[in-house]
């Protein structure tokens, strides 16, 4: 199995110079200054899909499941999964289609490091799953 068989969506948005400026204001300000909460940006999201029956996998004395929950709470101080039944599609080597249940993991961080933390993660995942 290949890293793209692990689908990945970075949200961000692409801004004019127009926009930026208008954006250094940002509109949660306003919110700020509450004493009551705290705000806090957590920069880029990635949303990544996993095939369940890769998540039950064991891997050494664990499941590639606790694994990745233990790894994304470690480096990014926790993350978003879903329950629910969602499907991934995708065509393998093979130009297969493939359809798997999936559970979504959704995680966010700042700057571009995060990213290159997810991807190596996935990477020596999808290694060791086949």
């Amino acid at each position: 199995m290949t890293l793209r068989h692990f689908r990945l969506i970075l949200y961000h948005t692409v801004l004019t110079e127009a926009q930026l400026m208008r954006r250094q204001k940002s509109k949660w300000s306003e919110f700020s200054k509450n004493k009551s909460y705290k705000l806090r940006d957590l920069g880029r999201a990635a949303v990544f899909l996993i095939p369940e029956k890769k998540l039950r996998m064991r891997f050494k004395k664990t499941t590639v499941d606790k694994r990745l929950q233990e790894f994304l709470s470690r480096n990014f101080g926790g993350f978003r999964f879903s329950s629910r039944s969602d499907f991934g599609v995708w065509v393998n080597d093979q130009q297969v289609i493939i359809k798997e249940k999936c559970r979504e993991y959704e995680v966010s961080f700042p700057g571009k490091r995060g990213l290159e933390l997810i991807l190596e993660e996935l990477a020596k995942i999808a290694r060791e799953t086949g």
